[in-house]
């Protein structure tokens, strides 16, 4: 498997990875029936295609990045992060089609993101995540992300929410 990770440019690269954002989801919903209430709390229907909508100027460059990773041409994956306060950044939408799955993908996908934002100076990288997705939280600690405690914000901490930080 040759494996292709560049930043998504075009329209058709952006609408790759929204497809793979809402395979994502779908993914979800049909993995985990019984947290159908909590993902689609996560991920609301409007409001995550809004976000959908807003992907480039979401992740605009410079400080933010959108990564898609193919093979022939087929989408695989992706990963993205925005801005946050100075220094830091957070990772968004890292997914791996199930086709692509146990091939390196998402290891090759966190460290060409990780290699973006160091080039763009961030000094350190954050992520929220759901507890349930046991695959991914595995992914991130192998790239040296750590557990940290939940932000000290209203609404930011759900009883599945899992936040982790990486220094760069």
């Amino acid at each position: 498997m040759t494996i292709s990770i560049s930043l998504a440019e075009t329209e058709d690269e952006v609408e790759a990875v929204r497809d793979l954002c809402r395979d994502f989801v779908s993914w979800q919903l049909e993995a985990f029936p019984e947290k159908r209430e909590t993902i689609l709390a996560y991920f609301d229907p409007v409001s995550f295609e809004e976000a959908l909508a807003e992907l480039p100027a979401i992740h605009a460059r410079p400080g933010g990045a959108i990564l898609l990773a193919t093979e022939d041409a087929q989408p695989l994956g992706c990963i993205s992060y925005k801005p946050l306060e100075s220094g830091a950044a957070e990772v968004k939408r890292l997914f791996v089609s199930p086709s692509a799955r146990g091939k390196g993908v998402g290891g090759a996908l966190v460290e060409a993101m990780i290699g973006e934002a160091r080039a763009d100076g961030y000094r350190e990288l954050r992520l929220d995540t759901a507890d349930f997705l046991t695959d991914a939280c595995r992914l991130y600690h192998r790239h040296g992300f750590e557990d940290v405690t939940p932000p000290a914000t209203p609404g930011a901490a759900s009883s599945h929410a899992v936040f982790m930080r990486r220094a760069l």
